[in-house]
């Protein structure tokens, strides 16, 4: 799973795909507009508002993320049921 993300981390790995759709690949982010390809040594420069950047999402951070949304609409749900909505402080 990718995640669109707009604040780059340096040193992360991002999956780069240019604004009309081609897919630039894997890179690697070193910070200010400069970026190497994953499997490279040599960097260069990316006007970044012409491209997206996504974030690999790992199915630990993925499920994690959707339990604690499970999570919280449960308590919700069960805080609602004790206390009437009509209550007030």
């Amino acid at each position: 799973m990718f995640e669109l993300v707009i604040d780059l981390v340096e040193g992360e790995t991002y999956h780069v795909v240019q604004t009309g759709g081609f897919v630039e690949g894997d890179m690697i982010y070193l910070g200010g507009s400069f970026f190497r390809y994953f499997d490279s040594t040599c960097s260069f420069q990316v006007h970044q508002r012409y491209y997206n950047f996504y974030r690999y999402v790992t199915k630990h951070e993925y499920y994690t993320k959707v339990k604690e949304k499970y999570d919280q609409t449960s308590l919700n749900i069960v805080l609602k049921r004790l206390v009437d909505e009509s209550f007030q402080w």
